[in-house]
């Protein structure tokens, strides 16, 4: 007989049960899938708890849904019919969920569940003050802060609350609780920094950092500062006893003494590195009366030291009330440039700061200029620039005869 082509209905059909047991494989499979997916939704129940507890509202909202879904299932059965899974999937949920429900509205899971969140948010505590409070960068205008984070307590977020207070003269000694200091608010962020700014220049301010989660307030951190003076026309500044102004070759200094004040009548000296002038036995027990004293700012040449008395500035006050001592401060090496000095004084020996409070006192006494507003002018390079400039490239001391400077 003629070979004939096989029918669909003689294809070779599976053995008995097969179908049966691939179709059972099949759900079983799907089933699975589903309740990995319940298992992975558990396994971040911590994370979103954490979440959850935040805030008082979040946990409120919760625990609204959480009872609105267990006492309506047909709510749930509505949500879950929208979503394309295949009907095995749809008829587990369903069988699972009825299962539970049973179980919460009798009682012991819901309930432990109530009383799990309870035991976990009256566990927290208000957060401790800040560690490490610091004034990372101060301006004439700005000032930026930072500051370690607290200890946090168990399931606790912390914000902080940044506030500063500029400080009279006559301010009572506890900063934080004074009734004469107007705390004016700056920021309130989660980041461990944040900037002052539209202050006023040369002035002393105090901040203060408060540490804030859902159970209230931690003890404020502060720590004074002082901004810096805006700088004179001449690129310097004013002291109590001086003013100064520099040019890339020399620092001028004129401090203040009284009138009839003569040469005899002065202690004034200068090693490169520090400087005194002082009124000769007008101190306490006959010592002498400081006036200028202390580390200077960046070293100068002591040989080209020099000072004089001067007349008067025209318009000055200060200086009409008494007589003036002018001192001529040569910058090292003035021929590359030199930075812009920030303060003549940068430390008073034998006082080192040992608190913030001490540092603005002498930051006070010597104050410190805004370098950034200070508009340079660029020098025009000679020969002889590139020439040192060419020496230093090659290792060689300036001059390139071996003389150094």
């Amino acid at each position: 007989a003629p070979f004939e082509q096989p029918t669909t209905s003689m294809a070779r059909k599976l053995p008995p049960g097969w179908a049966k047991r691939i179709r059972r494989w099949r759900e079983g499979s799907l089933i699975n899938a589903y309740r990995g997916i319940v298992l992975l939704f558990v396994g971040a129940m911590p994370v979103l708890l954490r979440v959850v507890m935040l805030t008082p509202v979040r946990a409120a909202a919760f625990l609204g849904a959480l009872l609105a879904c267990f006492y309506n299932p047909r709510a749930i059965s509505l949500m879950v019919g929208s979503v394309p899974l295949p009907e095995i999937v749809h008829n587990q949920i369903e069988k699972d969920f009825e299962r539970f429900v049973s179980l919460t509205c009798r009682g012991p899971f819901f309930r432990a569940a109530v009383r799990a969140i309870k035991a976990l948010r009256d566990c927290q505590a208000q957060p401790e003050p800040v560690g490490s409070l610091r004034v990372s960068t101060v301006r004439a205008t700005s000032a930026k802060f930072s500051w370690e984070a607290p200890k946090k307590p168990f399931l606790s977020d912390e914000s902080y609350r940044v506030e500063v207070a500029r400080i009279p003269a006559d301010a009572s000694a506890d900063l934080d609780a004074a009734d004469d200091i107007t705390w004016v608010h700056i920021a309130r962020t989660t980041d461990m920094s944040a900037e002052a700014t539209n202050l006023v220049p040369n002035t002393v301010y105090r901040c203060r950092v408060v540490a804030h989660n859902n159970k209230g307030e931690s003890g404020p951190k502060s720590l004074p500062f002082v901004t810096l003076q805006e700088p004179t026309a001449a690129q310097g500044g004013v002291a109590p006893s001086y003013s100064w102004s520099q040019d890339p070759k020399e620092v001028n200094v004129r401090v203040l003494v009284p009138s009839g004040t003569k040469s005899a009548d002065l202690a004034i000296s200068c090693s490169g590195a520090t400087l005194r002038v002082a009124l000769k036995k007008r101190g306490a027990d006959g010592a002498d009366l400081e006036l200028v004293s202390g580390t200077l700012h960046r070293p100068v040449n002591p040989e080209d030291f020099a000072w004089q008395f001067a007349d008067p500035m025209e318009g000055d006050v200060r200086e009409a009330a008494g007589r003036v001592v002018e001192l001529t401060l040569p910058k090292v090496d003035p021929s590359l440039g030199q930075p812009l000095w920030k303060c003549v004084i940068a430390a008073i020996p034998g006082a080192a700061p040992a608190s913030a409070e001490d540092t603005v006192a002498i930051l006070k006494m010597h104050p410190r200029i805004d370098t950034s507003l200070v508009k340079q002018e660029v020098p025009e390079l000679g020969d002889h620039h590139f020439r040192e400039l060419h020496d230093l490239a090659r290792g060689m001391p300036l001059g390139g005869d071996g003389s150094g400077y």
